[in-house]
Order: C-alpha cells, then sequence, then structure tokens
C-alpha cells in the first residue's frame, strides 16, 4: 500500500490515500527526526537533539523508544528500526516524503537553469 510521508505544513501520513494517527506533537517530531534523514542512520544523540534539544527528559531514550513502538504500531507498512547507534526509518522509494520530492523536482538536471527546474516541478503537480 503506498505512503507518503508529509514533513511540509504539518507532520503527517497517508497510508493508502487516508490520513494515518502519526501521534501527538513529540512523537510527530521523532516521526519528522527520522522522515527527514529517510533511509540513514540517525544516531541516537542526535535524534535526542533534534526532538527535545537542550531540553532533553532525564530518559530520553527510553521515551524515544516508547514513541518508536507506538509509531510502529499506528504505521505498522514503514520500517523503523534501530541500527547500531541509532535509528532509521527504511522507505523503498524516499521520494514518499514531501521534501525530498520537493527537492527533486527543483533540482536543475545536468542542462536546466533554475527557471528550467520551476517549470519542470509545475508541470509535474499533483
Amino acid at each position: 500500500m503506498a505512503v507518503r510521508i508529509r514533513l511540509l505544513g504539518g507532520v503527517g501520513a497517508e497510508v493508502g490515500g487516508q490520513p494515518a494517527a502519526v501521534g501527538h506533537t513529540r512523537q510527530q517530531h521523532v516521526f519528522a527526526a527520522l522522515a527527514i534523514d529517510v533511509n540513514g542512520v540517525v544516531p541516537v544523540d542526535e535524534l535526542v537533539d533534534r526532538v527535545w534539544g537542550n531540553r532533553a527528559p532525564q530518559r530520553a531514550t527510553g521515551t524515544l523508544q516508547s514513541y518508536l513502538t507506538r509509531l510502529r504500531g499506528a504505521l505498522p507498512e514503514l520500517a523503523f528500526l534501530r541500527r547500531s547507534g541509532g535509528y532509521v526509518l527504511e522507505v523503498a522509494d524516499p521520494l514518499a516524503v514531501d521534501v525530498h520530492l520537493f527537492e527533486h523536482l527543483v533540482r536543475p538536471g545536468p542542462d536546466v537553469g533554475r527557471a528550467g527546474a520551476g517549470d519542470r516541478a509545475v508541470r509535474a503537480g499533483p
């Protein structure tokens, strides 16, 4: 089933075209912190910093694990995995993340200037 991940204009996900519950604000921050580096390992310390900044709770690692358990339950179509030193959100198509799709559409090709890239993005549309 097709999954779309939204980070632009609000954090969320769609599964099969239907909105999926991503959870409360901090849980959304965890989701976004992993989705921005989709298919790449985000070290635990960096993940804690992205979610809480300098206001991390004493048991930040345990809280992260709890949020990830909830995200796995809410979005079983996605793979939230523990890797050496961090976590990764694995998806088959990185362009399922709106930020990466946007960057792909506006990135100029080898012979295309900025205006051409914008035209390409408009033509591609939803």
